[in-house]
Protein backbone atom coordinates (compact mmCIF):
# COMPACT_ATOMS: atom_id res chain seq x y z
CA UNK A 1 0.00 0.00 0.00
CA UNK A 2 1.29 3.16 -0.88
CA UNK A 3 1.21 6.19 1.37
CA UNK A 4 -1.40 8.21 -1.16
CA UNK A 5 -4.00 5.52 -0.09
CA UNK A 6 -3.23 5.95 3.47
CA UNK A 7 -3.58 9.85 3.12
CA UNK A 8 -7.31 11.42 3.66
CA UNK A 9 -8.47 13.05 0.67
CA UNK A 10 -9.41 17.02 1.47
CA UNK A 11 -12.47 17.80 -0.51
CA UNK A 12 -12.05 19.08 -3.86
CA UNK A 13 -8.57 18.10 -3.92
CA UNK A 14 -7.38 15.68 -6.72
CA UNK A 15 -5.61 12.41 -5.53
CA UNK A 16 -2.10 13.24 -6.20
CA UNK A 17 -0.64 11.34 -8.95
CA UNK A 18 2.40 8.99 -9.32
CA UNK A 19 5.59 10.66 -10.50
CA UNK A 20 6.42 8.88 -14.00
CA UNK A 21 10.39 7.26 -13.81
CA UNK A 22 11.73 8.33 -16.75
CA UNK A 23 15.21 6.68 -16.61
CA UNK A 24 15.72 3.97 -17.92
CA UNK A 25 18.12 2.19 -15.71
CA UNK A 26 18.00 1.84 -12.26
CA UNK A 27 20.80 4.20 -10.04
CA UNK A 28 22.83 2.69 -7.46
CA UNK A 29 23.62 5.30 -4.83
CA UNK A 30 27.17 5.19 -3.95
CA UNK A 31 29.91 7.51 -2.63
CA UNK A 32 33.03 6.57 -5.07
CA UNK A 33 35.61 9.46 -5.24
CA UNK A 34 36.42 9.81 -9.21
CA UNK A 35 38.27 12.12 -11.42
CA UNK A 36 36.22 14.19 -14.00
CA UNK A 37 37.78 15.26 -17.63
CA UNK A 38 36.25 17.85 -19.48
CA UNK A 39 37.15 20.83 -21.59
CA UNK A 40 37.41 23.51 -18.41
CA UNK A 41 40.07 21.23 -16.76
CA UNK A 42 39.93 17.93 -14.69
CA UNK A 43 38.47 17.98 -11.56
CA UNK A 44 38.15 16.00 -8.23
CA UNK A 45 34.54 14.18 -7.53
CA UNK A 46 32.06 12.14 -6.01
CA UNK A 47 30.22 9.67 -7.87
CA UNK A 48 26.65 10.20 -5.83
CA UNK A 49 24.67 7.32 -7.75
CA UNK A 50 25.34 5.94 -11.20
CA UNK A 51 23.65 3.35 -13.96
CA UNK A 52 24.22 1.64 -16.85
CA UNK A 53 23.02 4.94 -18.38
CA UNK A 54 24.41 8.23 -16.30
CA UNK A 55 25.76 9.42 -13.06
CA UNK A 56 25.32 12.14 -10.42
CA UNK A 57 28.28 13.74 -9.53
CA UNK A 58 28.98 15.99 -6.22
CA UNK A 59 31.70 18.15 -7.83
CA UNK A 60 32.83 21.93 -7.81
CA UNK A 61 33.96 23.05 -11.62
CA UNK A 62 33.00 25.39 -14.26
CA UNK A 63 30.78 22.78 -16.68
CA UNK A 64 28.58 23.19 -19.73
CA UNK A 65 25.48 21.45 -20.53
CA UNK A 66 25.79 19.35 -23.41
CA UNK A 67 29.65 19.53 -23.16
CA UNK A 68 31.41 15.85 -23.72
CA UNK A 69 33.53 14.45 -20.44
CA UNK A 70 34.70 11.35 -18.94
CA UNK A 71 34.32 9.87 -15.73
CA UNK A 72 37.28 8.16 -14.14
CA UNK A 73 36.50 5.95 -11.27
CA UNK A 74 39.67 4.31 -10.08
CA UNK A 75 38.10 0.47 -9.40
CA UNK A 76 36.26 0.30 -12.93
CA UNK A 77 38.02 2.60 -15.52
CA UNK A 78 37.24 5.47 -17.62
CA UNK A 79 33.44 6.24 -19.10
CA UNK A 80 32.35 8.69 -22.10
CA UNK A 81 29.56 10.64 -21.41
CA UNK A 82 28.10 14.26 -22.07
CA UNK A 83 26.61 17.14 -19.02
CA UNK A 84 23.14 16.83 -18.92
CA UNK A 85 22.13 18.60 -16.13
CA UNK A 86 23.93 20.76 -13.39
CA UNK A 87 23.13 22.60 -10.29
CA UNK A 88 26.24 24.52 -8.71
CA UNK A 89 24.95 26.09 -6.01
CA UNK A 90 24.54 22.39 -4.58
CA UNK A 91 27.68 21.32 -6.50
CA UNK A 92 26.08 18.40 -8.72
CA UNK A 93 25.35 17.55 -12.06
CA UNK A 94 23.89 14.88 -14.32
CA UNK A 95 26.08 13.00 -16.88
CA UNK A 96 24.90 10.61 -19.28
CA UNK A 97 26.94 8.11 -20.80
CA UNK A 98 27.90 8.03 -24.57
CA UNK A 99 28.89 4.60 -24.38
CA UNK A 100 26.49 1.54 -25.00
CA UNK A 101 24.48 0.84 -21.83
CA UNK A 102 25.50 -2.88 -22.58
CA UNK A 103 29.29 -2.05 -22.11
CA UNK A 104 28.86 0.48 -19.15
CA UNK A 105 27.52 -2.50 -17.50
CA UNK A 106 30.36 -4.63 -18.50
CA UNK A 107 32.74 -2.56 -16.61
CA UNK A 108 30.73 -1.59 -13.81
CA UNK A 109 30.57 -5.29 -13.48
CA UNK A 110 27.61 -6.26 -11.02
CA UNK A 111 27.60 -2.83 -9.64
CA UNK A 112 24.39 -1.56 -11.57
Amino acid sequence: MSIENTLPQVRGTPAPRPRRERRAHRRKPTLWEGRFDCDAGVFACVVLNISAGGAMLRIVAPVIKGARATLMIERFGTLAAEIVWQMPDAQKLGLRFTEPSDRVARILGGTV
